[in-house]
C-alpha cells in the first residue's frame, strides 16, 4: 500500500504536467554525482551505485558514462519508460521503502532531492532499506523547505524537518563522514553505513552540545511565541473588557430611559384615572339635571305657566302677520 501511494502520486503528475521531464539532472544532482565521481572515479569499473528515485535517468546516465555501474528506480513507471529509452536498461520501477535488490547490492547510494518526499511515517522503512541493500556509503541531497512551487502546485514535501533531524533519523544505521552542501533550502551529506554501535559525539563531536543548544533555541522561541500570544490575549481582554464596560453604560442609560417612561406612564395613568373620575362626576351632574328639567316639565305650574302663555304667543304671530302684510 505504501509503494502504491507514491506511484498513484507520481503518475498522475508525469501524465499531467510531464513532472521532471525536461529537468536538467546534471544540474539537479550535480554537487552529488560530482561529490561520487571525483571521489570514487577511479575505481568506477568495480563500484555499483544505485540512484534512488532517479527520474529521466541523467543522473544514472552520467555515472555510466564515467565507467561506474549504475543503476536507478523510481516510484514511476512513465519516469522508468523515460530512462529506458535513454538506453539505461539497468533503471526499474521500485520505492525508496522497497528497493527491488537483494541485500549487499549495491557499493553507494545517491539520493537528489527524494526522501523529503516520503511520509513521516515511511522514514524509518526507507532508513532500513538504504541499510539493507547498501555496502559502504551513501550521499544524500535532501531539502528542508516545504514546497518549491517550481513543477506543481501539490505539496509534495511531505517531510518537513532541519538538516539536524534528519541526521539524527540516520544516525542508528549510518554514520556522518562530511558535509557537502549546506544551503538554508537544503544540504548533501556523505555517509559510511555503521558498523559498530560507536556513539553520536564520536561521528559528529558536539552533537550533544549542538542538540541541547537547539533545544534551548527552540524552548526560547516556544516562550516569545507564548508571550506574544499572552500579550495578545490581554489586548483582547482589554479590548472585551472596554465593550463590556461600554455595554454596561448603554445598558444603565436604557434602565434610565425606562424608568423615566414607568413614571411617566404612572403619571399619565392617575391623570387619566382623575379625567375618568371628573367625567364621571360631570354625567352624573348632567343627569341630575335632566332629571329635574323633565320633573319640571312634568309639574302641573309648567303645564299652567304654558296655558297662561299661549294666548301672548298667539297674539304676537299676528302682530308679525299684520307687519309682514303692510311691507
Amino acid at each position: 500500500m505504501t509503494e502504491r501511494f507514491y506511484t498513484d502520486l507520481y503518475e498522475k503528475l508525469y501524465a499531467e504536467r510531464g513532472y521532471h521531464a525536461d529537468l536538467d539532472y546534471d544540474e539537479h544532482s550535480a554537487q552529488a554525482t560530482g561529490f561520487v565521481i571525483e571521489r570514487y572515479g577511479d575505481n568506477a569499473g568495480n563500484l555499483r551505485v544505485l540512484d534512488v528515485g532517479c527520474s529521466n535517468g541523467k543522473a544514472v546516465e552520467r555515472l555510466t558514462t564515467m565507467g561506474f555501474n549504475a543503476h536507478g528506480i523510481d516510484v514511476s513507471p512513465t519516469a522508468v519508460g523515460m530512462c529506458r529509452a535513454r538506453g539505461l536498461s539497468t533503471c526499474s520501477v521500485g520505492s525508496a521503502t522497497a528497493i527491488p535488490h537483494e541485500d549487499s547490492s549495491f557499493d553507494m547510494i545517491v539520493s537528489t532531492d527524494v526522501l523529503e518526499h516520503l511520509r513521516p511515517e515511511d522514514l524509518q522503512k526507507m532508513v532500513g532499506e538504504f541499510s539493507r541493500v547498501v555496502r559502504d556509503s551513501v550521499v544524500l541531497k535532501i531539502a528542508v523547505v516545504p514546497e518549491y512551487q517550481k513543477f506543481s502546485d501539490e505539496a509534495l514535501h511531505l517531510t518537513v524537518m532541519p538538516a539536524l533531524d534528519w541526521l539524527k533519523l540516520l544516525h542508528p544505521k549510518f554514520a556522518l563522514v562530511e558535509v557537502l552542501e549546506n544551503c538554508p533550502d537544503f544540504f548533501t551529506v556523505h555517509l559510511k553505513k555503521r558498523d559498530s554501535d560507536e556513539s553520536w559525539d564520536e561521528v559528529f563531536p558536539g552533537y550533544r552540545a549542538a542538540l541541547h543548544e537547539k533545544e534551548a533555541i527552540n524552548l526560547q522561541g516556544r516562550v516569545r511565541r507564548s508571550r506574544r500570544a499572552l500579550a495578545r490575549e490581554k489586548e483582547r481582554g482589554a479590548q472585551m473588557q472596554q465593550t463590556i464596560d461600554a455595554s454596561k453604560e448603554e445598558i444603565s442609560r436604557l434602565s434610565a430611559m425606562i424608568s423615566n417612561l414607568e413614571a411617566n406612564l404612572k403619571k399619565n395613568e392617575k391623570s387619566l384615572a382623575a379625567q375618568k373620575n371628573t367625567s364621571g362626576r360631570l354625567k352624573a351632574t348632567l343627569e341630575q339635571e335632566r332629571e329635574k328639567q323633565q320633573q319640571l316639565k312634568n309639574s302641573k305650574a309648567y303645564k299652567l305657566g304654558r296655558f297662561i302663555l299661549l294666548p301672548f304667543r298667539q297674539i304676537g304671530r299676528i302682530g308679525k302677520a299684520f307687519s309682514s302684510g303692510r311691507r
